[in-house]
């Protein structure tokens, strides 16, 4: 689960050693302590009900909440303006193609396969930038 988080979403540095909380099973996760902290580089696991850290990622496991506290791995305000810049980006594609499609001239006489690839990649777009929204709300 952590290189999720440590290469995609939030940029946390392969080698660093994370924290984790876990919500529920915690006689199942105590089993695999050693485990997570060869292979996934967890430092420390706590045991806690109430999983809504802030500043965090988490993910979920059937009924577990598995939460990782990000303020002392990555620089929060650095991570919000890199994902702001990946939305600047996404942004500027989504605003092209949104144009082509609002144009009667490209829908009428592009091929309907152009056409519906470019819907797609609208779609594709708007919940990319959604998830990234998100992300951001996480950090803040």
């Amino acid at each position: 689960y952590t290189t999720l988080f440590r290469s995609a979403e939030f940029n946390i540095p392969l080698g660093a050693k994370i924290n984790i909380v876990i919500d529920n099973n915690e006689e199942l996760y105590k089993q695999i302590i050693p485990y997570l902290s060869r292979m996934a580089k967890v430092n420390s696991v706590e045991f806690k009900k109430d999983g809504n850290i802030p500043k965090s990622a988490y993910c979920v496991v059937d009924d577990t909440k598995i939460t990782i506290p990000l303020e002392d791995l990555i620089d929060i305000n650095q991570e919000i303006a890199r994902q702001n810049k990946k939305i600047e980006k996404l942004e500027v594609e989504l605003k092209s193609i949104t144009g082509r499609l609002n144009n009667d001239k490209f829908v009428s006489s592009a091929p309907k396969e152009v056409v519906e690839k470019t819907k797609a990649r609208k779609d594709e777009l708007d919940s990319e930038i959604q998830l990234i929204k998100k992300t951001i709300k996480k950090l803040s």
